[in-house]
């Protein structure tokens, strides 16, 4: 989601004043060293992927899929939920979150990133360093995946985009960052690795809606 030698990944994590800003979950943003495809991302049209995960859990996000083109886009439909999660904005469940789903050899990167860009976000929203609201307001931040498609896929790494809408904000009569819906396509780089698709990079754009 393994060749001997893999990507290094470079994460970029782009604009998030910007987002926050306009009260869109903020796009975060990861590329490994491989050039993108220039081919632009369709819509994704299938409601759901068809494999279903091992009964195995890790910090709240399933892993053990299959080696098949069902178990790689599952695999990234889950994943878009927990990292569109409120748990992300939590520094130890964030990072047991990339323990679980990230390639080992790109995580420490993506992390860091990561880290970096979640705390300015955390901040403008006035949460804690637990990921807290403050008194009186509820933090909203969901992603549900509404459809999927496979871009590309071999035994050793796929590519698939997610379709997703979310919610972020604060919810509270005196909530000044209202929750608000986004709608956006991931498209989310995974490698097989461990007996397990593992994720090495995602991309982000806004709609379809």
């Amino acid at each position: 989601v393994t060749p001997t030698t893999r990507l290094l990944l470079v994460v970029i994590v782009a604009l998030v004043a910007t987002v926050i800003a306009l009260l869109a979950r903020p796009q975060r943003t990861g590329s490994s060293t491989a050039a993108p495809t220039t081919t632009q991302t369709p819509t994704p049209t299938a409601t759901a992927a068809t494999a279903q995960p091992t009964a195995t859990s890790v910090a709240g996000v399933s892993v053990g899929y299959p080696d098949t083109r069902d178990g790689a886009q599952a695999a990234a439909a889950n994943y878009t939920i927990a990292y569109g999660s409120d748990a992300m904005f939590n520094t130890n469940k964030r990072h047991a979150i990339l323990d679980a789903i990230a390639d080992p050899t790109v995580k420490p990167a993506l992390q860091a990133q990561l880290d970096q860009s979640f705390a300015a976000v955390m901040a403008r929203f006035g949460l804690d360093a637990a990921g807290n609201p403050p008194q009186g307001q509820t933090f909203v931040d969901r992603a549900v995946p509404v459809g999927v498609h496979l871009l590309s896929y071999s035994e050793s790494k796929a590519q698939v985009a997610v379709w997703t809408t979310g919610l972020v904000g604060l919810a509270g009569a005196t909530s000044t960052l209202p929750v608000t819906e986004a709608w956006n396509t991931e498209t989310i780089t995974l490698h097989w690795i461990g007996g397990d698709w593992k994720w090495v990079a995602f991309t982000q754009i806004d709609g379809p809606t």
